[in-house]
């Protein structure tokens, strides 16, 4: 990881590499069988909260339309169970007691499949605990590049792993570098300057495991190595914290423009709620996962008619305005507003997670007729997603895992980790949003603004691992992505 975050300092080029093959060695396959016709999936989060709630709810909307038919093995239909299993990591983050969760989960509840981990700080004991016990796990929640690197580092115990949601911490950092760049841009032209030390950037982030990347990385990535803007700071805050007011009037007394985000917990609404309060005019980009569901609005109404999340851009998996697989998106984005009444947030990717999960299953699972059970070997559905041949189409585009055979480009700090999302314009880009009430009725709006194809230039520039991966960002944007924009009273406050 020290290499991934000095390329990403020293250089901000584009980089090209050569590809060795560094397969891990084959390992003796394990059995898993499915008692009474079902497929038994432990879904491990904090179910308290948003992020965990999503979690279940992609999960159970998955689990009730696959069971309609029922899940054909060898002509003889199982159905999918679920096992919900809070592990309180964001308000009690122990990770003994999550590890314990998902021990019992599989031991005495009968998971023969695990999804979920929020937290990097407790994900790592959930996966040890699946991993001794050969059970399959997908990460449907934590970015940490290092709970996957893993993979390639021992092969043998961590093949069980695989990343559901969302890309890994560098491509989210690098999305958010290039969304930075964009909104740069456009605040150069407010302030009639072609100088780009001329914008102020606050770098505002949580204190934890998945951002120590993003920290260690930003003051290159924004300063005369990168994008040459003056960083005005680092702040460092808790995912829970209930006030922020001494960060964010120290950032406005910096006379920030844009303040840079790496937020995943509840202090994003505390952040959205007194963004308000304090006025501070400074644009928001980057990540903070609570912006990402339509309570949002009005959670940062600070006064009659006036919202703190007017403007603001962050990262999300999904946007009301853009189909990224056509109708597999619009129908999934509506069966889950029936059943939740909310937008759903990246962690709901366990729906694709399950979709894929059965296909695997229903292409490789065996019968025993004697048992009257299901069997599968666990090689055969891991070696299924690892097929390129199986990459297949999701509710948020084109989904495919990275090969061992590129241990290499891992070793010379290419974050592309074995069973890892593939990242890039033909997988998952995640999508830039911004909070926008067009119609000025009070009422706002998510609207996706990126990728834009007027800005692939920014991509192309900023994302040091184009010629590595062969990512093509050229006239790339998913249709309906509109123009950001900045609200007129942070333009009159320049």
């Amino acid at each position: 990881m020290k290499k991934i975050v000095f390329l990403i300092i020293a250089t901000l080029l584009v980089i090209g590499l050569v590809l060795p093959g560094c397969d891990g060695e084959e390992a003796g396959p394990v059995t898993y069988t499915f008692e009474d016709a079902k497929i038994t999936i432990a879904i491990a989060g904090p179910m308290e909260y948003i992020q965990g709630e999503h979690m279940i709810a992609g999960a159970e909307l998955a689990r009730d339309e696959i069971n309609v038919a029922g899940v054909d093995i060898a002509g003889h239909t199982h159905q999918i169970a679920l096992v919900e299993v809070d592990t309180q990591e964001i308000a009690q983050p122990y990770p003994g007691y999550s590890a314990q969760q998902v021990e019992n989960a599989i031991t005495v509840q009968g998971a023969n499949f695990v999804m979920g981990g929020f937290r990097t700080e407790a994900t790592g004991p959930m996966i040890e605990t699946a991993m001794d016990e050969e059970v399959m796990f997908f990460i449907a929640g934590s970015a940490t590049g290092s709970l996957m690197e893993q993979v390639n580092d021992n092969y043998n115990k961590y093949k069980y792993l695989f990343r559901a949601t969302p890309i890994n911490e560098t491509f989210l950092f690098l999305n958010c570098i290039v969304m930075l760049a964009m909104v740069g841009s456009g605040v150069m032209t407010e302030l009639s300057t072609t100088n780009s030390t001329d914008v102020n950037v606050a770098f505002l982030a949580e204190d934890l495991l998945w951002t120590q990347t993003p920290i260690a990385s930003v003051a290159g990535a924004i300063g005369p190595a990168g994008l040459n803007y003056t960083n005005v700071g680092t702040w460092k805050v808790s995912d829970t914290a209930d006030d922020l007011a001494t960060e964010l009037n120290q950032i406005k007394a910096a006379d920030a423009h844009i303040i840079f985000t790496f937020l995943s917990g509840p202090v994003g609404l505390t952040y959205g709620l007194q963004m308000g309060e304090l006025q501070v005019p400074a644009m928001t980009v980057g990540i903070n996962v609570e912006s990402q569901v339509p309570t949002f609005w009005d959670a940062t109404e600070w006064q009659a008619g006036d919202f703190g999340a007017e403007g603001m851009i962050s990262l999300m998996t999904w946007a009301p305005n853009i189909a990224q697989s056509g109708n597999l998106t619009t129908d999934f984005l509506a069966a889950f507003e029936t059943k939740t009444g909310e937008f759903p947030i990246y962690t709901a990717a366990t729906y694709d997670m399950i979709y894929g999960l059965v296909e695997a299953l229903e292409d490789e699972a065996t019968w025993d007729s004697e048992a009257a059970i299901g069997t599968v070997l666990a090689d055969d559905v891991i070696g299924w997603f690892e097929d390129p041949a199986n990459e297949r189409l999701i509710t948020s585009g084109n989904v495919g895992y990275y090969s061992t055979a590129l241990g290499g480009y891992v070793d010379a700090g290419v974050p592309c980790f074995a069973h890892d999302l593939k990242y890039g314009p033909a997988y998952a880009t995640g999508l830039g949003v911004q909070w926008r009430d067009d119609n000025e009725d009070d009422v706002g709006e998510i609207v996706g603004i990126w990728p834009k194809k007027e800005f692939a230039g920014y991509a192309t520039a900023l994302i040091p691992f184009n010629a590595a991966l062969g990512l093509n960002w050229t006239g790339f944007e998913w249709p309906g992505t509109d123009f950001y924009s900045i609200p007129t009273w942070m333009k009159a406050a320049w």
